[in-house]
């Protein structure tokens, strides 16, 4: 065997491989040459998520308006490096302003986030798209449905553009450095997310159908499947008769009056199996698995046992699971897409939020604040309980003085001490406190020095 061309062979077999297939980082996403074959997309259309989904299902639209609501009401502003984990706001830096304003006098800027916010919970994706203009390059940050847009996937640049397809057919491309892009990370496709109610989708379609068994049988009134045997009935009799039955059975239901049938006629009745009759107690079931996959907790929609505290802790998980994935992923993709290279590589600039004035993060801290006083008299410092409780205020100067609240003894001292002084009366006045009817010492007279001694 030639060993010259059997290395020949070997480097032919590995450059077909590398044409054929792009790097680890893309996750096995073949990119053949060109560059313009799109990557997959979700198998449920965003269409398909509105209508049965959003708009069709109460947990579902709960669970996204909420975690939506929650997210747009952030508070997003840049931040510069004064230290080394020290941040500030940038005053006067023009994205607070675009952030702020990001349609200008259009739409809000809640309303745009919450449309961001949402398209994260419902399909993994959320898209701004960058509108060119003004005097920094961008003029506008215009939210965008991910419906009929495909990524366009490259092996240098990650994603070359964004396609938008009607009817089969690339109607416009949208160049990637306009689209701020973040997604929900799905492990099968990097280049396209994956949405809590895809993950939950199941789940809505079974209490979907839940629903719809409750509304068809209460609209028949709960009347039970029947067959009704006429033994003089010929079969060409039959339609006509179960045509009209049909018709008194529909309004014998709406006023629930028994109906009166002539003639030699029985009624079979089948009923209903208890298969059938635990299909609505199965929406509890549904509901808790729908309100997982959105990062939520169950207490929120249950009225059984809810107390303000009980719903501060189900907001609280919603902020720490749903809102908070939401939260960092928009972060990280404003980053990426409204900083430069030099600010991101100097590592001095970040965009960030701020939930400070959110009524639940005020009375979170209202409630730090309003403990800060116990903590000190139990032996924390000022300026250790800001740090622990998150308060975000500047040391003070003393502030790392300890302090212990006095008039503490131990319980058996105070047993002795009660023993020993039981028949003696107390001393009065006490020992540190002065006598009030002890006489007043009169204040000697001061002499003139300037007057004669006297004889």
């Amino acid at each position: 065997m030639n060993p010259f061309a059997t290395l020949a062979k070997a480097d032919r077999q590995l450059r077909t491989i590398r044409k054929a297939n792009p790097s680890q980082s893309l996750g096995g996403i073949v990119i053949p040459d060109g560059h313009r074959t799109p990557a997959p997309v979700g198998k449920i259309t965003p269409d398909e998520l509105i209508l049965k989904g959003f708009k069709a299902n109460v947990f579902a639209y709960t669970c996204v308006d909420r975690l939506a609501s929650f997210a747009a009401q952030a508070f997003w502003r840049v931040e510069e490096r004064v230290g080394e984990n020290e941040w500030q706001p940038r005053e006067g830096d023009w994205r607070n302003k675009l952030l702020a304003y990001p349609m200008g006098s259009k739409v809000s800027a809640q309303e745009v986030f919450y449309y961001f916010g949402a398209w994260l919970a419902i399909a993994g994706n959320g898209l701004l798209r960058k509108i060119p203009g003004g005097l920094n390059g961008i003029l506008e940050l215009v939210p965008m449905t991910p419906k009929n847009i495909e990524p366009i996937p490259d092996r240098e640049e990650w994603i070359s553009g964004y396609n938008l397809i009607e009817d089969g057919k690339v109607k416009f491309n949208y160049p990637a450095e306009e689209i701020v892009h973040a997604r929900l990370p799905d492990p099968s496709n990097p280049l396209w997310g994956f949405g809590m109610m895809e993950a939950a989708w199941r789940s809505i379609l079974s209490d979907n159908a839940s629903a719809d068994w409750r509304t068809k049988s209460m609209q028949a009134g709960g009347v039970p499947p029947v067959a009704i045997i006429d033994e003089e009935l010929s079969p060409n009799e039959a339609p006509a008769q179960a045509a009209a039955l049909r018709i008194a059975f529909r309004r014998n239901a709406l006023d629930r009056s028994p109906m009166l049938m002539g003639g030699k006629k029985t009624i079979e009745q089948f009923g209903f199996t208890p298969s059938d009759m635990e299909i609505p107690e199965d929406r509890a079931l549904t509901m808790g698995e729908i309100v997982n996959a959105f990062g939520m907790h169950p207490s929120i929609f249950s009225n059984d046992s809810a107390t303000f505290d009980n719903m501060d802790a189900g907001i609280r998980y919603s902020y720490e699971n749903g809102v908070g994935k939401i939260l960092s992923i928009t972060r990280e993709a404003l980053n990426l897409g409204l900083l430069t290279d030099e600010e991101r590589e100097s590592d001095s600039v970040y965009i960030n939020f701020d939930l400070s004035q959110i009524p639940f993060f005020r009375r979170q801290r209202e409630s730090k604040i309003a403990a800060m006083g116990t903590a000190i008299r139990s032996g924390v410092s000022r300026n250790d309980y800001v740090i622990m409780a998150d308060l975000g205020l500047d040391p003070a100067d003393g502030g790392d003085a300890v302090f212990v609240e006095g008039g503490l003894v131990l319980l058996s001292e105070a047993a002795e001490g009660v023993e020993s002084g039981a028949e003696q009366d107390p001393p009065f006045p006490p020992s540190n406190q002065p006598n009030p009817f002890a006489p007043k010492e009169e204040p000697e007279p001061e002499g003139d020095e300037d007057a004669p001694p006297a004889e």
